[in-house]
Order: structure tokens, then sequence, then C-alpha cells
């Protein structure tokens, strides 16, 4: 979801007016915000019995702080009000930033599918330039060529046209073998030319394993060739041939969550036919080694394991971390209780609780992804009966006291049945697994004398069994155990004991470290213009038509420079294509202008380029108030130097913190600077457009600007989220209105510069009726002449004492007037 977000420019957040928001709902809003795309807010089954907008409405206003009057309501079943839906998309999702049509070509991958005739066929939002048929392409990624043989659109279907142009989506038949060259995310561009990524691809990481075995196992070529043809159009599976005693020959197949496994195990039955057995889904471990032998033979001290059997012996572990997510779950406030309990008991820890409204709440937890790998959701749905929902996501690895469960059946291991488990957990599990298997094991013809679990430590120490069954009971073989593990017709038909046998998985860990500090500062902006929004309210009531631009914290600043004596200048990037054009070179011309302006001082600066999280930012360390105010002269211009040129540096660099603060950047917030800032704002000024500050406001912390816009302008001020003031691109709220004359009741202007009358009755031109050229009053050549081919003296029209044409007409009708 997040590569293909790349390819948008804004989302509709949907949200069932039944049921209200979801776990899911949450982690997709933070995915489309984190990108700052716009988000479309619409409420839908308001036609339901049950359904109640407002108080789900206000649910959105608490949790996404939308504003309830931009809030959609319809009804996908009956249609009511879908054509709003669309008005909205069209009004409110700006068009793409940049789309050069005389550029090269360049295209964003952001969905395929495969075609067994044609090959994978990816789905390309066209960025740069055209593309069509018998264009050269290569891919960023694969570094592979293509000839474009077809594109089209789909309309919904497949329509071929001539050639795809910047800022259209569509398709593209190139002869792509296999799923895995049309990455999502990817980016396509022409052959020779030196194409920029969009984004960066990282590999798909198989985050949960599990086992699939043919039920028969003279069904394996079967079973392989159905798995390749699905591999074909899944590139994100991983597929490893594996072999067990009792189910025989398999594979091993890494997906990307739960649910990706249960789509492909439902793939499998439902096109191929395939009946198989599926192991219970099992998660990574990270083992770390002790002694120079185990770590030359693994070759490296961290190993990772997705199954007990690949477990070190005891003696070389030194460590052994399980993975951990963040888990967010939405329930119905009576069901706290239960809820919380079930949490805590599978190992949570508590991080935060909040009320959505009176009935709801979202919690937030970090539990082990074992935890609930298997059957957390089946229990969450239980606690809460049916209401309750529950999104995750992974944060990373922790060190656990683990420990490693062993089965033996008749004093034979069987390890196909060993598990690693927590050691709080461990004897209630033993059990628990034990007691299953007596239940399921079927009877044969010889006695086995005991069926008991063992666990194994670090320390070379074997734990007492926990035996379970005392008594004479139904022994079992060996090369039964097919019966036993993933075997779907258990007697009694009410447990299964695949569920037992797999060993817990785990997600790997994601490098989203960036991505989540980048959501919270842009949740932290979000919320400082929702607090202001009262004031807001109070000035459009004053002025009609107003935007409100929060400008940069003063008092913050003012703090930072009473820190201590060395300081730290942060020039922040303007975006990641921005990020990628710069260098160290253009950050030491910004140090070698300060170091000329700071004069009879030894200046020692030192300049770095921090990577990957901070990567692109360049820090400035300074080591007195002197040399800062040197650099605040020279990045805001207030002293010139003949080597710097702060115009270009101005593109890379739009935003300076000093100590973390944001610096006092802006000057002079009059209509002149401003326009100066935003050049397109600029430009449509100049061509009629209204745009005039109101006021400026100050208090001790926080500065404002008011300013009123044409219609034309406040699209393009929201499209860019925000008014760029120096080097800082000060966001605006949603809340925007535009002028509207109260005489003639049209967007734009005010009552004072309104020009209702000045409109011609006569040719409905912008002239009064005296000053039309065309009108009889004042034509000062007549028109009755104009059109007869005579010389006119300047008089009126049809002027009797004047006008030859007039006369005529007045002495035929005397001649053709009959007096009695």
């Amino acid at each position: 979801v997040s590569r293909s977000l790349s390819a948008c420019q804004g989302v509709i957040l949907l949200v069932d007016a039944n049921q209200g928001i979801q776990a899911q709902t949450v982690a997709n809003f933070y995915l489309a915000f984190s990108k700052n795309l716009v988000i479309i807010p619409v409420l839908n089954k308001i036609d339901l019995k049950n359904a109640n907008p407002e108080a789900v409405q206000k649910q959105m206003k608490n949790v996404f702080e939308v504003d309830e009057s931009e809030v959609l309501k319809v009804s996908a079943k009956t249609g009511f009000q879908v054509a709003n839906v669309l008005e909205a998309i069209i009004e409110r999702i700006p068009p793409p930033a940049s789309c050069l049509r005389d550029s090269d070509f360049k295209a964003l991958i952001f969905d395929s599918w495969y075609d067994r005739y044609r090959g994978a066929i990816p789905l390309v939002a066209v960025l740069d330039g055209s593309v069509s048929s018998g264009t050269r392409i290569f891919s960023c990624h694969t570094k592979k060529i293509y000839e474009v043989r077809e594109v089209g659109v789909l309309r919904p279907d497949e329509c071929p046209v001539t050639a795809l142009y910047a800022g259209q989506v569509g398709y593209i038949t190139c002869n792509m073998r296999s799923a895995s060259e049309a990455l999502i995310g990817d980016t396509l561009g022409k052959k020779d030319c030196n194409t920029v990524p969009v984004t960066t691809i990282k590999p798909a990481k198989p985050m949960v394993f599990a086992g699939i075995f043919p039920m028969d196992q003279s069904e394996t070529p079967e079973l392989r060739s159905a798995i390749e043809k699905l591999v074909l159009n899944d590139s994100s599976v991983s597929v490893t041939i594996d072999s067990s005693p009792a189910l025989g020959q398999g594979w091993r197949l890494g997906f990307l969550g739960l649910l990706h496994m249960e789509v492909f195990s439902q793939r499998l039955e439902q096109e191929y036919g395939a009946e198989v057995i599926t192991t219970v889904p099992s998660v990574p471990y990270k083992v770390r080694l002790l002694g120079e032998k185990a770590i030359q033979r693994h070759g490296k001290n961290v190993i990772t394991i997705t199954s007990a059997a690949y477990l070190p012996e005891p003696s070389v572990i030194a460590d052994i971390e399980e993975p951990v997510i963040n888990g967010t779950i939405i329930t119905p406030a009576v069901y706290f209780g239960p809820i919380l309990s079930l949490c805590l008991e599978r190992r949570g820890v508590q991080k935060e609780i909040a009320n959505i409204d009176d009935s709801r709440m979202m919690l937030s937890f970090k539990l082990p992804l074992n935890e609930i790998a298997l059957d957390f959701y089946d229990a969450l749905k239980s606690a809460s009966s049916g209401y309750a929902s529950f999104d995750y996501e992974e944060a990373g690895y922790e060190s656990s006291n683990l420990v490693k469960l062993n089965l033996l059946l008749n004093g034979v291991l069987v390890e196909e049945l060993s598990s690693i488990v927590h050691l709080s957990k461990a004897q209630s599990f033993g059990r628990q697994l034990c007691q299953k298997l007596k239940e399921v094991i079927p009877r044969q013809q010889f006695v086995m004398s005991k069926v008991k679990s063992s666990l194994e430590t670090s320390d070379h120490e074997s734990l007492e069994s926990l035996t379970v069954m005392n008594e004479k009971s139904v022994a079992v073989l060996l090369d039964m155990l097919k019966d036993v593990i993933g075997s779907f017709k258990v007697p009694g038909g009410k447990f299964n004991a695949s569920q037992i046998c797999s060993r817990i998985q785990y997600l790997h860990q994601r490098t989203i470290e960036e991505n989540i500090e980048l959501l919270r500062i842009e949740n932290s902006r979000l919320n400082e213009v929702v607090n202001l929004q009262k004031e807001l309210e109070r000035i459009k009531s004053q002025k009609n038509g107003q935007i409100y631009v929060p400008a940069p914290q003063q008092a913050s600043y003012a703090q930072a420079l009473k820190g201590p004596e060395t300081f730290s200048v942060i020039l922040e990037p303007v975006s990641v294509e921005k990020r990628n054009r710069m260098n160290f070179d253009e950050a030491m011309q910004v140090t070698e202008s300060i170091s000329r302006v700071v004069k009879g001082e030894n200046s020692d600066f030192s300049v770095k380029k921090v990577v990957p999280a901070k990567e692109g930012r360049v820090i400035l360390e300074l080591g007195s108030k002197r040399e800062l105010e040197a650099a605040m002269s020279v990045l805001t211009e207030k002293v010139s130097d003949t080597k710097y040129k702060p115009k270009e540096v101005k593109k890379h660099f739009p935003r300076m913190l000093v100590n973390g603060a944001p610096s006092p950047q802006v000057k002079d917030e009059s209509e002149k600077y401003l326009l100066q800032c935003n050049p397109e704002i600029q430009r449509m000024a100049n061509e009629g457009e209204s745009f005039r500050i109101i006021t400026i406001l100050e208090n001790a912390s926080k500065r404002k600007v008011v300013v009123e816009v044409s219609p034309k302008i406040r699209q393009f001020i929201l499209s860019q989220r925000g008014l760029r003031i120096g080097f800082i691109l000060a966001s605006c709220d949603d809340y925007v209105h535009l002028i509207r004359c109260s005489k003639c009741c049209l967007y734009g202007h005010r009552k004072t510069d309104c020009r209702a009358d000045e409109v011609c009755s006569w040719c409905m031109g912008p002239h009064t009726y005296k000053n039309c050229d065309k009108s009889f009053s004042s034509r000062p050549n007549c028109r009755a002449c104009e059109k007869n081919k005579l010389k006119s003296d300047g008089h009126a029209a049809y002027e009797l004492s004047k006008c030859p044409v007039a006369k005529k007409l007045t002495a035929r009708l005397k001649n053709n007037i009959q007096f009695n």
C-alpha cells in the first residue's frame, strides 16, 4: 500500500457508518497522512437501520481531526450522494505536481498482473514524457531493457491507445517474463537516459513461514506446477524445498503476513484444486552465538532461524531475540476488561489508551508476534463479541527468555513437534500439547508407555519432564505422524493437530524509523492547526474569505539561544527528490560564506551528512553566538556574499532548525514579500487574481498571517498545502473560505471592487450604455447611413433634421397616409 500511494495525489477515507472506525482505518490513514496526500473523508452505509452517522462523524473528528462539514455521507447500495464523492475527487484532489511532457519518459509501477501469453503487465503512472509502441525502456531496479509492444488504459477493460503521456495512468506490455520483474514501486525510464528512481525499492522479506505438503505424494508434480504458476503472479512469496519424515516432500513458503498466507492457500485450492496440508505459521528468531567454532560454522555471530529444528545447541547460544509488534485495538468500552486481560495474558505491554467517544476506545499494546500469530484474532473476537478490530505493525526484535520444548513419544524425540516457547508458558503449553495428543493419537497394536515433553535451556541442563500420560495409553508409530501433524481429519473433528505441531515465526524488522518520525512531525503540525480553530472561526466571522497561515514560533527560537554556547544549525531539504540532488560541496559553499562574514575570528566549522534516517540533512556546528548570527545573516540574505548564491541553496534548504527550534526567517509579511516567495501566485496576481493581506496577528508564542485570495489562488495554495514564507513552507488549514461580493454574490472580489453596474444593456459588455460604440445614443456616425453606404456628418442615428435616410423614410410614410 505504501508503494502504491507514491502514485496518488489523494485518497478516500471510507468509514462504515454502522461499525465506526476500525483499526485498519487508522493504519491506512496515517500511511496517507505521512505522504502528505489529500484525504477525502466519506461515511458509507448510512441507509442501514443501525447506522449512526453523527456519532461516527464525531469519532472521525476526534481520531483524524477532520472537519465535520467536509465529511461526505453516502450509500453505495442505493447510490445516495455518490455523485458528490466524484465531484469532491475532482475539486479537492490536485493534479500531479509536475508533468513534463517534453521531457524523457519516466513512469512509476504501482500495480501489475500476470498474463500467461503476454507475461507480467505493469500498471504505471506516467510522470514525465510519453511512451508508445516500439519505445525501448529500462527498469531502474532490475536494469533490464524492454521493448514496448502495447500501451493502453483501463475503461474498465483494457483499451489500447497510441501513446501514454505525463499525468496519465495505463498499462504497458513489454514481455516481462515474471512478476518479479514488475516490482511495485519500480521506476521505468527511457533507454540511454539517466532516470532518477522515484522511490527506493527494498526487497520483500518473508515475515511468516509455513510448510505446504500434498495430501498424497503422488500429487507432488501437480502441486509443484500450481505453486510455480502462483509465484509467477506473486513475486513476494519465497519458495524453498522442504521434506519431513512424516509428511514427505513439500515446500516451505515465506509470506508477507498471515492474510497473505491464507489468500495463497485458498488460491491453491480454488484455482488449481490442490489439496494440501498447511502447517501453522512460524516466525523467525534471532540467535546470538557463543564461541569462535560456532561462529565459524555458521559464518556469523547472529543467525536467523525459522524452526525449532534449526536451533543450535544450548551451549553455544548467548541470547535469543523474538519479534514484537505494535498492535492497535478499537473496541466498545464495555469490553475493555476482557480485552485488557487477553493482552496481558499474551505478554503484552500497555502503551496507550484513548477514548474515541463515549462508547469506543482505542488501545495500543506491544505484543510478541508468536502470541498473536496463532489464535489471537479469534480470542479477541470472542472477548468482544465480535465488535473489536485489530491491526499491527512490526516493532523490531527484543531479547526474551525463550526455550526449546521437545516432545517424546515412547522415549523417542519427535523433532517435527518441537517448539520454541517462552519459559513462563512452557509448562502450560507442554501439558496442553500432551493432553491434545492423547486425544488425537489413533489406537495401535502395541502399548505406548508415555507421552512427555521436556525443555532445553542454555545452561546445558534439561528441565524436569512434564509427564501428562502416566497411565497406559494407545501407542503411536512414527510413520503414522502424518495423521497427527497438520491433518484436518482427526478423531472427533474438533481439534486440528497442525495448530500444535508448527512453530511460531516472526516478521523481519521493517526499517520505517524515519517514516514514523515524519508521521509524528506531521501529526504535531496538524494538532497545532486544529488547536487554533476557535481563533480562526473568530477571524472568519469578521473578515469573509480568509486563509489562515501559522508562521514559525518565535519563543522556542529565543529559548534555543539561551542554551549552550555551541549551536547546531540543521538545513532540512524540501523533499526526497531534492535530497537526491544535494551534495557535500553545496553545504561547503554555505560554510565558506559564513567563514568570510565572520571577520577577525577563528571559525571552526564542521559539516556532516547524516545517513540513513536523516539522509539529506546538512548540520552546521557553530561554536559561538557570533558565528550563529553570521550564519543566519548569510542564509536569510541579510548579508551578501559574492561567491554565495542563496537562491540556489534555497531550493534545497527551505527550512532551518537551530538547536531543534525553527529559526525566525519571516522578514516582512507584506504582500510584495509573500508574492516574491511564491512566484506562481505572483504570476496569477499579475494576471488579475486577488491577493491581499488582511492582518498579522502576534502573541507571546505564535505569529499568524491572514490573507484574502481569489478562487484560483486558493486552489493553488491548497494543492501546495501552504504558503512559502522565506525558507519555511507555512501550512494552511482546511477551513478556507473565499472572497464573495455581497452585491452580485460572485466570488473573487469585494463589494467595493464590484463592477456589476458597469454592464452595457445593449451589448452586455464591461462598460455603460453611454460609452458603448454600438449603441445609437453615443455612436459618432449614423448606423443607418453606413448601412446604405451614405456619408455621415457625425449625426446620431435616425436624427430627422440631419439623417437623409430618416428624411426619405418619413416622406414615404407621409405618402402612404390617407386623410379623410
